[in-house]
């Protein structure tokens, strides 16, 4: 996760310092295990952190376990383009057999593929790093055969798994992995990161991604198009109980066609919650966001229960989600109890 200014005096990550460190130690004390599971919520570093550590590997000019950033390896692992450094994930999939993925899901034959791959020596480097994007779409008789190739793999080759949540993967393929937790960053490292003149706005929306942050500071049309879809949801929680509900169906029916925006929502949703909780109980300064959830509590009676209850059901949504429930059924469980604004 790049930006003009950093918080650490490694890699180039926005925050995560300890999980940097513990990551260079593996490089500079050439201990590679054989599968990382790096989890945290989408736009926080968990692929840039993976590409970071297989370029702090891979750099012929790496210094204590830090790549130097502007040698040919560090720009190939960069743009994804290294052999050394494989990157899998659900689009790869849709690309390579030409057809959208129904389910948005990684199946058991691209895992096979990964699993081939896993066998091919390092071309340049001494290592090789396979980087399983989105590995929580993986269902179990996929996570099954990904169990038989982390069993399987040759010393020289580390495979790094990257999930929303560890509980997303069966317990066996976790029992075979270093977990790495990335938490969301504190909105004043995102501040301190970035540059321009709307630094503060886009920290306070960014909700403790970085690579969200980096991407709408570059790209305006991209932060306006991610602001309306913000204001969508919040007009989403604003809504009567009915109106609610029928919004609620509506995703609920999106859901297998939208599976990686409705997720993305759904965290979304979550930290608003979280904020009001936090808020309400005037801890402004964990909030992300406290001016906006101040306005959205304004005109409620709830009180602490009311907003804690929200938060709760929402992340059980997202749990349920994961784990297959119908998900007309599980957005109707969120929004029953979500009090009024």
């Amino acid at each position: 996760m790049v930006g003009s200014r950093t918080t650490t005096k490694t890699w180039p990550i926005i925050g995560h310092a300890s999980q940097v460190d513990r990551l260079r130690r593996m490089v500079t004390g050439d201990q590679f295990p054989l599968a990382i599971l790096i989890t945290g919520a989408p736009d926080v570093g968990r692929k840039a952190l993976s590409l970071q550590f297989a370029a702090a590997s891979l750099c012929p000019s790496a210094s204590d376990g830090v790549p130097c950033g502007q040698c040919r390896t560090c720009a190939s692992v960069a743009t994804e383009r290294h052999p050394d450094a494989e990157i899998w994930s659900v689009k790869r999939q849709e690309d390579e057999s030409g057809a959208a993925s129904r389910s948005g899901s990684m199946t058991i034959e691209t895992v096979r593929k990964i699993a081939a791959s896993t066998a091919l020596r390092p071309y340049e480097g001494r290592h090789r790093f396979i980087i399983v994007d989105e590995a929580e779409t993986l269902g179990e008789p996929a996570q099954q055969a990904l169990l038989k190739t982390l069993e399987d793999l040759p010393g020289y080759a580390t495979i790094i798994l990257i999930a929303t949540s560890a509980g997303a993967m069966l317990d066996t393929v976790r029992s075979r992995c270093v977990e790495i937790a990335l938490q969301l960053v504190p909105t004043v490292e995102i501040v301190a990161a970035i540059d321009g003149p709307d630094a503060h706005a886009i920290a306070a929306r960014a909700a403790g991604r970085p690579g969200w942050a980096i991407k709408a500071l570059a790209e305006p049309d991209w932060r306006a198009s991610q602001s309306e879809g913000i204001e969508r949801l919040e007009s989403w929680l604003r809504m009567s109980t009915a109106e609610r509900l029928v919004e609620a169906y509506q995703r609920g029916d999106r859901f297998m066609k939208e599976r990686k925006q409705a997720f993305q929502d759904l965290d979304r949703v979550q930290l608003i919650w979280r904020d009001i909780v936090l808020t309400s109980a005037d801890l402004d300064q964990f909030a992300f966001d406290a001016e906006r959830a101040r306005g959205l509590m304004a005109r409620s009676s709830a009180g602490m229960s009311d907003w804690y209850r929200a938060l709760t059901a929402t992340r059980q949504c997202i749990q349920d989600l994961t784990g297959n429930i119908r998900p007309r059924l599980a957005m109707q469980a969120m929004v029953n109890q979500w009090p009024t604004l």
